[in-house]
């Protein structure tokens, strides 16, 4: 459909945007800007592949590894736990061996941040460093890390802890960011050892350890406490003319990321007496509104573009990647006026993703129009 931005009401795009405010590109009178709202800071990955700290309430273009054009990024709310994630010298790491900043190994994946050679690791088996925290349940291991010299290349190391994780990670040239799920009750317990499979590496290259709550793209600096980074949240009340009443149409272009939730997480909701969500769980996309809803499973990484059409007669139909998935006639229609991208009309229960386009008309798609426009 190549007029499918003269038809829509309100287009957002990685765009203009200034603190508390993303400018959306169409209309352009400003009655479709959202109010953006996060007030902590946190990390986004700039146009040369590195992550960066920006301040609260500004929000954030994320680029692509590799480069490429940025998105929106938003993530729910996260604590990094660990102390001392960049500083692997302080004696909050119990070691075996030397931690030794290297400014050789700029540029590291972190802005301003110096990495450490950690060797010495020793047999087989045996833990290298290690940080035991407060019992907890469920939470994911982040690690920056890459090879020290190019003889590493190939080797393992080991990352376990006490809640049930052991994973072995082959060395790279390249900086590697992992992020592994460890489930189950026990002492959060960070330890980084020889690898188990393959050729156990002497030596690694880290410039970041997290143990988070959420499995969120961005690293959360700590320096002797936990730290907490709230929630993005764009949203717009007080749009009726913009938005569909006896039908209409969303549409979001997203990257999602898979956690293992307590509770949805909104890509994009119209709210009014009835409400529209397309939202993430676990590791399926709810679609939900009007007392009619569907379901598709999705991978973590992957791009999806998603289209909802409604209108009053009852329909409800569903397309996902160039490909109708449901069609329903239970719709019950209602009266919307809000409007929330990455997170609810409301501003809470974020979702953890990047989004390149979000659209609404006020017109029910076709099967065809909505088709082209979900193809990748």
């Amino acid at each position: 459909m190549g007029n499918a931005y003269d038809n829509a009401s309100l287009l957002v795009t990685p765009n203009g945007y200034k603190a508390s405010k993303i400018y959306s590109a169409k209309p352009t009178d400003g009655s479709g800007d959202l109010t953006f709202s996060r007030a902590s800071t946190a990390m986004r990955r700039n146009s040369a592949g590195l992550w960066e700290s920006v301040a609260s309430n500004v929000p954030r273009l994320q680029y692509p590894v590799g480069g490429g054009c940025p998105s929106w990024l938003f993530e729910a709310q996260d604590t990094n736990s660990l102390l001392y994630s960049t500083d692997f010298s302080n004696a909050a790491w119990a070691a075996i061996g030397t931690a030794t900043k290297n400014p050789s190994a700029l540029p590291t994946n972190i802005k301003d941040v110096v990495p450490y050679d950690i060797a010495g690791l020793g047999a087989a088996g045996v833990n290298f460093f290690y940080q035991s925290l407060g019992s907890n349940t469920d939470v994911y291991y982040k690690v920056f890390i890459r090879a020290t010299v190019v003889g590493d290349v190939g080797k393992t190391i080991r990352l376990t802890s006490n809640a049930g994780l052991s994973v072995s990670i082959t060395l790279t040239e390249a900086w590697q960011e992992y992020s592994v799920f460890a489930s189950g009750s026990g002492n959060n317990q960070l330890m980084l050892s020889t690898g188990v499979t393959g050729t156990p590496a002497t030596a690694c290259t880290i410039s970041y350890c997290g143990i988070h709550t959420t499995n969120s793209t961005s690293p959360i600096i700590t320096a002797g406490s936990a730290v907490t980074r709230l929630a993005d949240a764009a949203t717009k009340s007080t749009i009726s003319s913009l938005i569909g009443q006896t039908e209409g149409t969303l549409f979001v272009d997203f990257i999602g990321t898979q956690d293992r939730q307590a509770a949805a997480k909104f890509l994009m909701q119209i709210g009014g007496s009835k409400t529209i969500g397309i939202t993430t769980f676990s590791s399926v996309i709810d679609i939900i509104g009007g007392g009619g809803g569907a379901s598709f499973s999705y991978t973590s990484g992957l791009q999806y573009k998603v289209a909802v059409c409604y209108n009053n007669n009852g329909n409800f139909r569903v397309f996902v990647n160039g490909a109708k998935t449901n069609e329903l006639n239970t719709y019950a229609s209602g009266t919307y006026a809000d409007l929330g991208i990455g997170s609810r009309t409301g501003g809470d229960i974020s979702a953890n993703t990047t989004i390149k386009e979000a659209i609404i008309y006020t017109t029910a798609l076709s099967d065809s129009e909505a088709i082209e426009l979900t193809t990748l």
